[in-house]
């Protein structure tokens, strides 16, 4: 799910997923949706990758995954 709060954002996330659908070879099947009420999570669920790396999920299957995103969109990514 992409959530957007403005018009410029879900022109930008329609954009973003044309873009990707470039890129993989299965379609792109994320919905887009206004935001609605957001609750923020627990301060413990917060950051929970970057301080947890050695927990099984995130050490198989989330890194991974980042480590994927990273090398195929380093030019788009902030320093």
């Amino acid at each position: 799910m992409i959530y957007f709060h403005s018009q410029e954002q879900e022109d930008m996330a329609h954009h973003v997923t044309a873009e990707m659908a470039n890129v993989w070879d299965a379609p792109i099947v994320t919905e887009l949706s206004p935001a609605t009420t957001y609750y923020k999570a627990e301060d413990y669920h917060q950051n929970y990758f970057v301080q947890h790396p050695e927990q099984g999920y995130c050490a198989f299957v989330v890194e991974p995954k980042v480590a994927k995103f990273r090398k195929l969109f380093t030019a788009k990514l902030r320093s």
